[in-house]
């Protein structure tokens, strides 16, 4: 079954759901439209019933898999076309992604520009699969890596090990082309600009170094601050980078001239009226590079780059946001946090606009479809799930669970060409779904 094939699998839920969760949303409404939700605020728990499928079962979890069986790349099925709202309903599964040797977690990857290629990083390895039809390319050793980027031609993967050591390997062989250190102090805070390759890579002292990757050349030195930078991020159009550090503050900078365009620091005001720096830990550029989503380790918040007032909370409740980010065309911004799970915002106010109820538990992961029209979540012990978004502005949104024999899903990934949906099981396992040919 499919969104809207059965009603239980619609889930009508309203903007004051969002609003009873939350005392800071309520601020940015009407002091009459404040007593109205105050009032639907009663009715919750009867809203909140139309919100639950009605057949248990369709809630009951699948079982633990503790270890993953071992699949023959042979019974792999290439991607027939982009997953739409139109073919949804023939997703299936396609394949399975193994590791040869010891099998343990890909905690993280990297896709090839044009998603044709996955490279994981496990416990020990660097591993390469190809995406179309599900072989395994290459292993070789993950070198103490913690971070992976494809290059914008395909031709190189770069892993940068904790040390500050980034190596860049042959993407079709493993094999080690050159290394170089990027940062004296650094901090394992990095920023990856795919279509430049350039990495920006903070430091314990404050700077941060922005980097042409292929050219083995550090472009500039931007001073931040005096405390250890937290957070970084590139604009979509590679223009600008967004720094953050212990303080709170985070910074806006026309990275080649060195620019600073704006500056906020993020507090907590105490009720003596002294402040306590949140320290941000996540940022991401709006598409239009005009907002930055951060989250901090107590909030989140929107923030409207060169305007007065211009923070806004997007938090339903206090605490760090497991996902942070823009729908693709920048119309939303998912946030939420573990026990409160996710919730949708307005990606150009902040507004609410939707809570994704059955979002809550450890290790949340969020993607949306390269068209906007999609969400898939995953929560470790729990559920794989899509969400359909067209309708989520009347207050309406469908959602249809992926059948994952797995209790231990922690990462979920959208390709960019919207072929597959990757999901990633803590045991080691990378399962494909999408579009089987007719």
């Amino acid at each position: 079954m499919w969104f809207g094939a059965n009603p239980r699998f619609w889930r009508v839920c309203s903007e004051y759901q969002l609003i009873c969760s939350s005392g800071v949303v309520t601020a940015l409404m009407s002091k009459r439209r404040f007593f109205t939700a105050a009032i639907l605020c009663i009715l919750t728990a009867g809203i909140a019933a139309a919100c639950t499928p009605e057949n248990p079962q369709d809630n009951a979890p699948p079982p633990i898999i503790d270890s993953p069986s071992q699949s023959d790349a042979s019974n792999w099925v290439e991607a027939s076309a982009p997953i739409t709202l139109d073919n949804v309903p023939r997703i299936a599964a396609l394949g399975q992604l193994d590791q040869p040797d010891e099998i343990t977690t890909i905690f993280t990857y990297a896709l090839s520009p044009d998603a044709t290629v996955l490279v994981g990083l496990n416990n020990a390895e660097t591993l390469a699969w190809d995406l179309i039809d599900g072989s395994l390319m290459f292993t070789t050793s993950r070198a103490d890596a913690s971070r992976a980027y494809f290059s914008s031609d395909k031709t190189a993967v770069f892993i940068l090990s904790s040390d500050g050591t980034l190596r860049a390997l042959s993407s079709d062989t493993g094999g080690e082309m050159f290394n170089f250190a990027v940062h004296p102090t650094y901090n394992e805070t990095t920023a990856f600009d795919p279509e430049m390759d350039r990495l920006a890579v903070g430091g314990m002292d404050g700077t941060v170094k922005i980097w042409d990757l292929f050219g083995r050349e550090s472009l500039v030195t931007i001073d931040v601050g005096d405390t250890a930078i937290t957070a970084l991020a590139f604009s979509l159009d590679g223009t600008r980078v967004a720094a953050a550090n212990e303080t709170g503050d985070v910074s806006v900078w026309e990275w080649e001239t060195l620019t600073e365009i704006d500056r906020v620091r993020n507090v907590l005001i105490n009720v003596d009226g002294s402040t306590t720096p949140l320290v941000p830990l996540q940022l991401r550029f709006h598409p239009t590079g005009e907002h930055l989503a951060i989250a901090t380790d107590r909030d989140t918040r929107l923030w409207h780059i060169g305007m007065e007032n211009a923070v806004v909370r997007i938090s339903v409740t206090e605490g760090l946001s497991p996902v942070l980010l823009f729908s693709p065309d920048g119309s939303f911004v998912v946030s939420g946090t573990t026990d409160a799970g996710l919730a949708l915002w307005d990606g150009e106010t902040g507004a609410p606009v939707i809570r994704l109820f059955d979002t809550t538990g450890r290790r949340i992961s969020a993607d949306f479809s390269p068209d906007g029209r999609m969400l898939v979540t995953s929560i470790f012990d729990g559920s794989v799930t899509l969400w359909n978004l067209s309708d989520v502005r009347e207050q309406s949104i469908g959602t249809s669970r992926i059948p994952i024999n797995s209790r231990s899903i922690f990462d979920v990934e959208w390709t960019d060409d919207g072929r597959l949906i990757l999901i990633f099981d803590g045991n080691g396992a990378v399962y494909a779904w999408g579009i089987p040919p007719s």
